[in-house]
């Protein structure tokens, strides 16, 4: 740094001043991403941590001189050199984007960041979960202090700002942005806080009420951005006291309102200044703060401007089709907006009730209108969708806002709550009707090319204000259906408004509509989807799924569920639903109210699978089999998910064995090169196996676990062989369903069957069953086939593949040593990547993995020394007493175990194994954080009491690894480990063992 800085100093040429910042840019950039990852996680945190101590400070302020130069040259009317300051400004916002916090802070300043008090010690929190952060609070180290309490320091980059054009401007408000995002107890106290907060304010002001680079886009997104900053509770309390903190009010405000209306021009900033009115009116407003009023009026306004917005941009759009997006078509952008319509809109929720039904009536008015659909009821249709959605945000808001906001006249928000879902009852019974007479009027039109096009655009526009309803029903159900008082203090309402009378009957309405839609919308996967979900939601929940039981509608669902009924399930963009649809069913089947169903509810089951086994096999690889056998297939895992205990689940595999789970291995002989069909198999499978709440639990008389292994066992088997006959076609683009999905419900299935408690493992060994075996070894023999680079990208797969040779190793290692030495060493290299995972849920199944085998060596080792030690005693004393002339009886010596011999076989091929496997695992456990140092100790302690051998270069590397001025105590503490580790695997030695080994990690 010394060199850099000389360098810069006694440059006389921008060029050359101008390359120095280049290069310094790329090394804080480096240095703080690791980019190009040539350093490990535990290297690299050191060095940016020497770095940022040590080196940062000094660059940030040559930043900082070159800018005050380039500026003072500036205001004396002098040429400035603008590359110069470019390259400046983005290296000192380089700096201010440093990860300070992805290093670590030092225990001094996480001290002073914990234990200040007052309200210098700020944080940044969202005012709930529904509210986000964008720019997380930037750790300055306290070594920067004087800068950010120097007057001058902010007001630099506002003043280049102000001087310059983008992306200059750009970047200095960037620049801007980091700094206000500074840790508050940055400053000594609170008299420097209040001076950096309203010089702050004081240009934002300036900027705001001038426009000043306002026009510029990216000008005014960063802007907002950083408006957004001031949102946690003590930056809010601190600015509501601020000398400056009405003007700011104020500017802000009317800001707000101009940013809403240009919708078109600043699509994605409107967002940052809604959070920060959101923040406001939680932590200013009804709580006593001097700028109360202000925000409470300013709220209202802020959400009337947005809903204005909103229906103003449904009529643009439809006058103007196509040249702007749509806000309605982007359910992200939606509910990105509607996280804050609670907050703002409950301020004065009366207000905001008054302004809706204004809205409202004439709109429904237009929806009543009797004869064919025209623009203008297509422009009603869209804006009272945007209603619905505005609305149920509304509603759901009772749940989070309620306490954080007073209602300024203090009342209940029920009744109004209640006149909002009237709103919404309305507009679902209006747009019924008002649907009818469409499809009606398109019937009666002569030309069959205008009758398509009328029919096309009623189903766009009906879609959306379907999709708006189903977020209202969200919403409602949130707030309302798990608070028992509040939907009876709802219901007289909701009585005096639209006529329902009781609970059931408001939720027959929601549940008679949600169920409509599945035969409606059969062929609209965007309608279907959330329909189902919202069904499912209604069932797992206990409070709703008791409403649901008492309805005569539920009954009648359980006995006419088929195709038919609901046609979305033959549908291919909806049948994917199916699980959720029967999970849903299952729900309410698997009550006791409706327990006397299960026959009657399977008699369509029964139909389907009879027939497709009535079929030739090779009919079942062709659709439409093929797809009925799918569905069949989907529609069982959906019951299968929900069975909440063993007697039910008893039921189910009385009805399924041995029958009806024929056909899927029927189905499979045709079907293994078919991804459509394996990977919902392989699903089915996997779930059919996972002991969720013990509830594959059997008599001990009862051979269902076993059964239930061979029977998919052989559909498991089979697929793997097919597919490890040819080399797996990785490469194909279709390659993640017909390779890696499917393997890892095959890997899940077979794990949760070894690991669940249910199959008698060791009943295939004693009536010679290979079954088990040759399961496990086909299994093992796909893990060692799968690409590793591939399947570390797959998480799922990832998971799936080490949690089955965490099982496999604790339950058949013999099986593992038996493997050909090349292979074992292939599997020891990859628990070793899972060892290195960054996934702590990975390493740690490697580590319990690797324990499991090396524990099974050792004990076995174990056993087989003291067997021959047995057997050498027994020869010695057989000789002692053999009479003299009698011929010495020779003891024979008991076989070294399989798993000893194995053992040995791979350690003498591949020699290199254990050492480098030690080797890495000692350097893993000193470098590893959290939970992973426990489950790196277990093997650790095995394989160095297998290779006492290795001591002396496990102390060199510890030693190695130690700081400089702790090599010693390190020494030390080896040498002690040494002393007191003793050889087996109690778990008071292993106790033992992770505290002395504590000591030696950095």
């Amino acid at each position: 740094m010394e060199k850099t800085a000389k360098f810069l100093s006694d440059s006389n040429t921008v060029p050359q001043r101008g390359v120095g910042l280049i290069m310094l840019q790329g090394v804080v950039r480096e240095v703080s991403l690791n980019s190009q990852g040539v350093l490990s996680p535990f290297i690299h945190k050191q060095v940016a941590t020497s770095f940022r101590e040590k080196s940062l400070l000094t660059i940030f302020e040559l930043a900082l001189k070159a800018l005050r130069q380039v500026v003072g040259a500036e205001s004396q009317g002098e040429n400035s050199p603008v590359v110069l300051r470019d390259v400046a400004l983005k290296l000192a916002l380089q700096c201010l984007s440093f990860d300070f916090t992805g290093v670590g802070q030092s225990p001094e300043s996480l001290l002073t960041l914990f234990t200040m008090s007052g309200p210098i010690a700020l944080t940044l929190e969202p005012a709930s979960d529904e509210l986000e952060d964008d720019v997380a609070t930037v750790q300055i180290p306290e070594t920067w202090r004087p800068h950010f309490e120097d007057p001058n320091f902010v007001q630099l980059f506002f003043q280049i700002y102000s001087t310059s054009t983008p992306p200059t401007s750009v970047t200095a408000m960037e620049c801007i942005l980091q700094i206000v995002s500074v840790r508050r107890n940055i400053f000594s106290c609170e008299t420097t806080l209040t001076s950096f907060l309203e010089s702050v304010l004081g240009s934002l002001i300036h900027i705001i009420t001038t426009r000043l680079g306002l026009s510029n886009q990216e000008n005014h997104h960063t802007l907002c951005r950083v408006l957004a900053q001031f949102k946690s509770p003590q930056s809010l309390i601190l600015l509501s006291y601020a000398s400056n903190s009405q003007q700011f009010i104020n500017a802000l405000l009317a800001f707000t309102l101009d940013s809403i209306k240009s919708w078109v021009t600043y699509p994605n900033s409107v967002h940052y200044l809604m959070l920060l009115w959101a923040h406001m009116a939680t932590h200013l407003f009804g709580k006593g703060h001097k700028s109360a009023t202000a925000v409470q009026q300013g709220s209202i306004q802020v959400l009337q401007m947005f809903i204005k917005s909103r229906l103003e941009s449904v009529v643009v759009l439809a006058t103007t089709p196509g040249l702007y997006d749509d806000p309605l078509a982007s359910h992200e952008s939606i509910t990105e907006h509607l996280a804050f319509i609670p907050y703002l809109g409950r301020c004065n929720y009366e207000a905001t009730r008054d302004f809706i039904s204004t809205i409202f009536a004439p709109l429904s008015s237009a929806l009543q209108q009797t004869g064919p659909t025209t623009p203008e009821i297509h422009i009603a249709e869209l804006q009272l969708a945007w209603l619905l959605y505005i609305m149920g945000a509304l509603v759901r808001g009772r749940t989070f806002v309620r306490g954080r906001i007073v209602n300024t006249l203090g009342k209940e928000s029920v009744p109004i709550d209640a006149q909002m879902t009237a709103f919404a009852l309305r507009i679902m019974q209006m747009e019924d009707v008002r649907a009818a007479q469409a499809a009606l009027h398109t019937l009666q039109l002569q030309d069959a090319r205008a009758a398509q096009i009328s029919r096309a655009a009623d189903k766009a526009v009906n879609a959306k204000l379907e999709l708006a309803f189903l977020y209202f029903v969200d919403q409602f159900s949130r707030s309302y259906f798990e608070d028992a008082l509040g939907l009876q203090n709802l219901i007289p309402k909701l009585h005096e408004f639209i006529g329902i009378t009781d609970t059931n009957n408001l939720v027959s309405v929601f549940v008679s509509k949600l169920l409509a839609n599945l035969k409606q919308w059969a062929d609209v996967p965007e309608i279907v989807g959330p329909s189902v979900s919202l069904l499912l939601s209604l069932a797992s929940s206990a409070g709703t799924l008791k409403l649901l039981l008492e309805l005569p509608l539920t009954r009648q669902l359980l006995a006419n569920h088929s195709s038919q009924i609901f046609p979305f399930m033959e549908s291919p963009e909806c049948s994917k639903h199916r699980v959720k649809f029967h999970s849903m069913l299952g729900s309410l089947l698997f009550s006791e109210e409706f327990s006397d169903m299960f026959e009657q509810f399977m008699i369509p089951f029964e139909l389907t699978i009879t027939y497709l086994l009535s079929q030739p096999r090779e009919a079942l690889a062709v659709d439409p089999l093929r797809a009925l056998a799918i569905g069949t297939i989907r529609d069982l895992m959906g019951l299968i998910l929900v069975v909440p205990d063993s007697t039910l689940f008893n039921r189910l595999w009385d009805w399924l064995y041995p029958v009806y789970i024929s056909f899927l291995p029927r189905l499979c002989e045709v079907s293994y090169g078919d991804s459509t069909v394996m990977v919902p198999v392989m699903k089915f499978i996997a779930e059919l196996l996972l002991n969720r709440s013990d509830r594959l639990q059997f008599e001990s008389s009862s051979p269902n676990g076993l059964l239930m292994f061979r029977e998919v066992a052989v559909i498991l088997r089979a697929w793997i062989e097919r597919l490890l006959s040819a080399p797996l076609p990785v490469t194909n683009p279709n390659a993640h369903n017909d390779v890696f999905k499917p393997s890892t419900h095959c890997l899940e299935a077979i794990a949760r069957a070894l690991g669940g408690g249910y199959v008698a493992l060791g009943a295939f060994t004693v009536y010679n069953d290979d079954t088990l075996l040759k399961t496990l070894a086909a299994a093992l023999q796909l893990v060692l086939a799968l690409p590793q680079q591939e399947v570390q990208q797959l998480p799922k797969l990832n998971k799936a593949v080490y949690v089955f040779l965490q099982v496999l190793c604790g339950t058949n290692p013999l099986l593992v040593c038996s493997l050909e030495s090349p292979r074992f060493a292939q599997l020891i290299d990859l628990i070793q990547r899972g060892l290195k995972c960054t996934d702590t849920n990975i390493q740690e199944l490697a580590s319990l993995a690797l324990d499991a085998l090396l524990s099974s060596y050792y004990k076995a080792s174990k056993q087989h020394a003291a067997l021959a030690a047995a057997a050498r005693q027994k020869s010695v004393t057989a000789a002692t007493n053999t009479p003299p002339g009698a011929a010495p009886q020779l003891a024979v010596m008991p076989p070294a175990p399989a798993i000893v011999a194995h053992f040995r076989r791979h350690t003498e091929a591949v020699p290199a194994m254990l050492p480098g496997l030690l080797s890495n695992l000692f350097v893993l456990a000193l470098d590893c954080k959290g939970d992973s140092f426990w489950a790196l100790s277990r093997p650790l302690l095995v394989a160095m009491l297998m290779a006492p051998h290795m001591m002396e270069q496990l102390r060199q590397q510890a030693i190695a690894h130690a700081p400089a001025d702790d090599k010693e105590n390190v020494a030390a503490a080896f040498t002690m480990m040494m002393e007191g580790l003793k050889d087996n695997l109690g778990g008071k030695n292993r106790e033992n063992f992770s505290r002395f080994l504590t000591a030696l990690r950095p």
